[in-house]
């Protein structure tokens, strides 16, 4: 997983249009899972899948406003009927409209991963 981790960010530094997050050198990296930024995501998600890479973004809904938040968590408005709005929670909102998780697990092998990464920058370039 740290592998793949640090094969991405390798490949993938200094490309216009996505964003890391930030590390803290004193922290060890476990390489679970590595998040991206890109204004482009919706598209860049498509562009993959028509490369026969099917990428998921496991964060489409800020937290906050899950419905599990509202009461009897069946309010498809999540969170409003705790009182919250739109543009309560911006980094949250940022992260689902934005997020894409490059898969970093151990069942992806090197070649597949540096595949990805190609396509990813193709796609940003």
């Amino acid at each position: 997983q740290r592998e793949n981790y640090f094969l991405y960010k390798k490949i993938l530094e200094n490309i216009d249009g996505l964003e890391f997050p930030k590390e803290d050198p004193d922290y060890f990296i476990n390489g679970y899972r590595l998040s991206v930024l890109t204004e482009r995501r919706n598209d860049l998600l498509n562009f993959l899948k028509d490369h026969s890479e099917i990428l998921y973004n496991f964060y489409p809904v800020p937290l906050p406003y899950l419905p599990v938040f509202s009461p009897y968590g069946r309010s498809p408005e999540g969170g409003k009927n705790l009182g919250y709005n739109k543009g309560d929670f911006a980094v949250a909102e940022k992260i689902a409209q934005k997020c894409l998780i490059l898969p970093t697990n151990n069942l992806i092998t090197k070649e597949r991963a540096r595949r990805i990464a190609g396509l990813v920058k193709e796609f940003l370039r």
